[in-house]
């Protein structure tokens, strides 16, 4: 969408970047240089089917267009949630969207918007976001986990993101934990994400009878006032989270594992749970060599990652 005329100031040149969960979408438009304009926060609509989300990109696309004028709109970049495939901007599916399959999302989202468009895993721009600007910049191999209504995965290997040789690594979410455990859009059975997540966390409130939980944090602030119900769901949370970590610690030998996400605020009320449970499940010798670190990019890393991959594919150029 180049609108600059001939002979007028040059405008700025940047990217419309999305990051869609589970919840909410965040949209924002970048210029060159990480400039960042007003972050739109919209709750994603009760209607998720392929043309219902298509439509709602588009419409929050051309929302932070016309919030920021005079600029030169050179594509847009969108992190999405579920099984990617960045080379053919194929959704294959999403547990948070389950009508969703073998969705041609960059296709149809370019075709409404009528600019190019790449997708990209969440999590994996997050992973991005973080070796760029956050604590990943102290190492080179690094697994960033998100926790939020699900659990997102990045594995940085020498530097470099993981995607396999499918183009989908890192789900990480989908590590069975409890092997005949609670069933998982994804079509298998007692995934991490179903424990160690602010939706297993619900579910534990619920099976719990804490009535008064409204949103997976309200957990953490009983159990911080003493209650045993809540004390109890969020050492279950640790222990699932610790036997996912561990196995891929012992995997994949990172240097850190890098706790990002909604659920990283309570951090300081779930580490020491988390820790004691994680020495028991990976070896001695690599327990004590790797740091379990909170991420530093904060609530826009999907946004400013979703920005380093239009850079990295030459959106840009």
């Amino acid at each position: 969408m180049n609108t600059q005329k001939k002979g007028s100031a040059k405008r700025q040149e940047g990217v419309v970047c999305l990051d869609l969960g589970g919840t909410y979408l965040k949209a924002a438009f970048f210029a060159k240089g990480v400039k960042i304009s007003r972050v739109f926060t919209i709750p994603v609509p009760e209607k998720r089917n392929e043309k219902a989300i298509v439509t709602f990109l588009s419409d929050a696309a051309r929302e932070v267009i016309q919030a920021t004028p005079s600029v030169d709109v050179r594509g847009v970049s969108a992190g999405i949630p579920g099984l990617v495939n960045k080379r053919t901007g194929t959704v294959y599916k999403s547990p948070h969207f389950p009508q969703w399959k073998n969705f041609q999302l960059a296709e149809r989202l370019a075709s409404s918007v009528n600019i190019p468009v790449i997708i990209e895993n969440d999590a994996n721009l997050h992973g991005l976001a973080e070796a760029r600007d956050g604590v990943g910049q102290k190492y080179s191999s690094f697994i960033m986990l998100t926790l939020g209504t699900g659990i997102g995965g990045a594995v940085i290997i020498d530097g470099k993101l993981l995607r396999g040789g499918l183009g989908t690594a890192g789900e990480v979410g989908h590590i069975t934990v409890e092997p005949e455990g609670r069933p998982c859009n994804c079509g298998n059975r007692g995934c991490m994400e179903r424990y160690a997540s602010s939706e297993g966390i619900m579910i534990d409130a619920e099976e719990e009878g804490l009535s008064q939980v409204k949103e997976a944090k309200d957990v953490f602030v009983l159990m911080s006032e003493g209650n045993a119900k809540a004390r109890r769901i969020v050492k279950r949370f640790s222990y699932y989270l610790a036997a996912g970590v561990g196995s891929l610690i012992n995997t994949l030998a990172p240097e850190a594992v890098v706790i990002g996400g909604g659920l990283a605020k309570s951090w300081v009320l779930f580490k020491g749970y988390f820790m004691q449970e994680l020495k028991h499940r990976v070896y001695p010798e690599l327990i004590s060599k790797v740091r379990i670190v909170r991420s530093r990019v904060g609530y826009q890393a999907g946004l400013k990652g979703a920005y380093y991959n239009a850079e990295a594919e030459g959106l840009l150029d």
